[in-house]
C-alpha cells in the first residue's frame, strides 16, 4: 500500500493509457481503409521527396505521411498496423490531457476529462484512422501542457533550477509547435492562441521577451522549408483548408464540446462554465 501510494500519479496515468489502448483498440483493424485513409497510406508508400511534392498541393503538410512510410516499412500495411500510430498517439494524448487538469485545476478534473477523452466518439473514430488527426490532437494539447507550464513558471521564483527548467519547458515547447504545424496546417491556429494571450500580458512578455523571442525565431527557421509552401496554400485554398461545415458563434462551440463529450449537459455545462471564466477574466483585465 505504501508503495502504491508514493507511485500513486504514476499509477492513475498507466491505466489511464492501458485503458485508452482497450477501448480505442477494440476491432481497430475489422473495417477495412476507407474514406481518406487509402490516401495517406498510398502516398506514405512512396519516397520522401515526393510525398513531400505531392502532398505541396494538398491541405495537409507531410509529418503523418512521413511517420507512416517509415512504420509501414518496419510493421507492413495491413489495416491493424497502418492504424497503430493513431491509436498510439491518442494513448499518449490522454498523459498530456491528466497532466493538464492534474497540474492546474486539481486530480478530480484530470480524471474526468481523461475519461471523457477515453470514451469520446470522435477520438475513438480518429483512433480508428490512419490520418494525422490522432497526431494533431497530441501534438496540440502537448503544446498546451508547455505553454501552461511556462506561464506557471513565471510565478515562481527565480532559482538556477526554476530557470533550467523554464529552458527546458521552452525548448518543449519550440519542438512541439514545429511538429504540429508540420502535422496540419490548424496547428497554426494554436500558435496565433499563445502569441495573442502573449500580446495581452505585457508583464510577461517585457519579462520573458528574449526566451519569447528566440523560441518564435526558432519554430520558423526548423519551419522555413515549408514556408513558401504554406503561403502558397492559403492563397489557393478558396473553399477553406478542409474545414468542416458547422455552425458558427455559440452554437458552434456547442456542437463542438458535444461531440468530442458525447453529451450535451457535458456541452451546456462547459459553455455556461466558459462565459462565465471568460466575464471574469475580461472583469479583472479592465482593473
Amino acid at each position: 500500500m505504501k508503495y502504491i501510494k508514493q507511485h500513486e500519479p504514476l499509477i492513475i496515468l498507466l491505466l489511464l493509457v492501458i485503458a485508452n489502448l482497450v477501448v480505442k483498440g477494440i476491432f481497430l483493424g475489422a473495417n477495412s481503409l476507407a474514406e481518406d485513409e487509402p490516401f495517406s497510406v498510398y502516398i506514405a508508400q512512396m519516397d520522401i521527396p515526393s510525398i513531400i511534392r505531392l502532398l505541396a498541393d494538398g491541405n495537409n503538410p507531410p509529418l503523418y505521411e512521413i511517420l507512416l512510410h517509415f512504420w509501414i516499412k518496419t510493421f507492413g500495411i495491413s489495416e491493424l498496423s497502418v492504424r497503430l500510430p493513431s491509436l498510439l498517439f491518442s494513448s499518449l494524448s490522454v498523459l498530456f490531457i491528466y497532466k493538464i487538469g492534474a497540474t492546474f485545476i486539481n486530480h478530480r478534473v484530470a480524471l474526468y476529462s481523461s475519461v471523457i477523452f477515453i470514451f469520446s466518439d470522435y477520438h475513438i473514430m480518429f483512433a480508428h484512422q490512419s490520418r494525422v488527426y490522432a497526431l494533431l490532437g497530441l501534438l496540440s494539447v502537448a503544446s498546451a501542457y508547455f505553454f501552461m507550464c511556462i506561464l506557471q513558471a513565471d510565478f515562481e521564483s527565480g532559482t538556477s533550477t526554476s530557470k533550467r527548467r523554464k529552458t527546458i519547458l521552452y525548448i518543449s515547447l519550440t519542438f512541439a509547435n514545429t511538429l504540429l504545424i508540420y502535422a496540419h496546417y490548424f496547428g497554426f491556429f494554436i500558435l496565433i492562441t499563445q502569441l495573442l494571450f502573449i500580446g495581452m500580458h505585457p508583464a510577461f512578455l517585457v519579462k520573458n521577451w528574449k526566451k519569447v523571442l528566440v523560441s518564435a525565431c526558432a519554430v520558423l527557421l526548423l519551419y522555413s522549408p515549408y514556408i513558401a509552401i504554406v503561403i502558397h496554400r492559403f492563397i489557393a485554398s478558396s473553399g477553406g483548408m478542409g474545414i468542416a461545415q458547422t455552425p458558427s458563434g455559440i452554437d458552434g462551440i456547442y456542437y463542438m464540446i458535444w461531440q468530442f463529450s458525447n453529451m450535451p449537459v457535458i456541452a451546456s455545462s462547459a459553455l455556461v462554465i466558459c462565459i462565465g471564466a471568460l466575464a471574469k477574466y475580461l472583469s479583472n483585465f479592465r482593473k
